[in-house]
């Protein structure tokens, strides 16, 4: 990864006020706001920074516990890592290069990429690699990866895009102390863990080796994950975020009444956790950097996945095609289909 002076400059001054940080948590993390605030030049990553500093403005959220028990117990190299690579490389200078692809091509781009990546399948690292490369050639910075089978992939596939973003989906069984020991060099991740009696033990482990990690359920519907319990419950393990990602075919309205419940539990910012609907949220991000709110899902097979129908055909897997050709298929810009 070669490193531009702003970028430099930009770690710099976080790193600088990381330092700072074990004198006054809360003032630090205001600083931190304010810099990014000064740094920042897109419509998303000001709206954003907005947003939070005027949630940290309530002396009484339940961030700030948060906050003092992320700078207490993750390591600051993989904080400032993991969050420059997101907001620099992925809001900053990744929208800028979406929003130019998409003008030149009429196709849209979205802003992460999701990939369910099969461990057990080894032939297929190499062509997940040049995925991610593609990705990145196009402006997407932020990778989501769900694991299945041997999540040993999951420690070199990081690596291949040093400047990514790269959130790991994995069951708790799956964090063994071998994983962890393996994704001890690569700073550039956010492990997820999937919530059930197997969480503990390794969100502890994570914990232990101060890693940024978050927790994550699925739902069928919004019964059961709109009573509080649900987050609650998890508050014991210490995740920073805490993903609710709907089964396919979960109805519409449900997902709009659990996102709508989400963004009221971050607001009302009660719970040292940060509550995010993957899917909804990563679609207001994306609306936010481009005109067109899309997703890309590629399922263990390679089929793409845009939102809540089937499969996109053969011609969208992505071990048959690349990605500009997909997504010219399969992600045309509205305003070019209307012409």
């Amino acid at each position: 990864m070669q490193k531009t002076m702003s970028r430099m400059l930009i770690e710099t001054s976080v790193r600088n006020a990381l330092a700072r940080c074990e004198e006054s948590p809360e003032r630090a993390t205001r600083n931190l706001v304010d810099l990014g605030l000064n740094f920042s030049n897109g419509r998303f990553q000001k709206r954003l920074l907005t947003t939070i500093q005027r949630m940290l403005a309530n002396q009484d959220s339940a961030y700030y516990p948060l906050i003092r028990d992320v700078l207490e117990n993750v390591d600051s190299e993989r904080l400032l890592r993991f969050g420059v690579n997101l907001g620099y490389e992925g809001c900053t200078l990744g929208a800028r290069t979406i929003r130019a692809v998409e003008a030149e091509h009429d196709f849209n781009v979205p802003w992460a990429l999701s990939l369910v990546v099969d461990g057990s399948l080894p032939e297929r690292l190499p062509r997940y690699g040049q995925v991610i490369r593609q990705g990145l050639e196009l402006g997407i910075h932020t990778f989501l990866l769900k694991i299945e089978g041997d999540p040993a992939c999951a420690a070199s596939l990081p690596l291949l895009a040093e400047d990514g973003a790269f959130v790991l989906f994995l069951e708790g069984r799956q964090i063994t102390r071998e994983l962890v020991d393996a994704l001890r060099p690569v700073q550039n991740i956010l492990v997820v863990v999937r919530s059930g009696p197997e969480a503990e033990r390794a969100c502890a482990r994570l914990r232990l080796a101060q890693f940024p990690y978050g927790v994550y359920a699925r739902y069928r519907s919004a019964g059961g994950v709109l009573d509080e319990a649900w987050f609650a419950g998890i508050l014991p393990l210490h995740p920073i975020l805490a993903f609710l990602v709907p089964e396919r075919g979960c109805p519409r309205p449900d997902q709009q009444e659990v996102y709508r419940r989400v963004c009221a539990l971050r607001n009302e910012q009660r719970y040292p956790v940060v509550p995010i609907e993957l899917k909804r949220d990563l679609l207001w991000i994306d609306k936010m950097i481009s005109d067109d709110d899309v997703m890309a899902v590629f399922d263990s097979r390679g089929d793409l996945h845009t939102g809540d129908g089937p499969a996109c055909g053969p011609d969208c897997n992505v071990f048959r095609a690349d990605l500009p050709d997909i997504f010219h298929r399969a992600l045309a810009k509205r305003a070019a289909l209307s012409r």
